[in-house]
């Protein structure tokens, strides 16, 4: 099987892209609902400048997820 990069910041694959200019029923949806200003956009902020709040999780329940591993 194929191995794929996926997207951290969002779902998909990273080499598969869907550009807003293709959904302007999106683009209005946004725009009207969500009040936002889509003339300015941003690409996703690298993950070493991302500040993460500690986990609120018991030092025993960390420990758990670590063994358990991923589903």
């Amino acid at each position: 099987m194929e191995s794929r990069a996926i997207k951290w910041w969002s779902r998909g694959w990273r080499d598969k892209t869907l550009p807003l200019e293709t959904r302007p029923a999106l683009v209005d949806y946004l725009r009207g609902r969500l009040k936002l200003d889509l003339s300015t956009r941003h690409g996703p902020v690298a993950l070493d400048r991302m500040l993460v709040a500690p986990s609120l999780l018991s030092p025993d329940e960390l420990a758990e997820l670590l063994v358990a591993g991923p589903p």
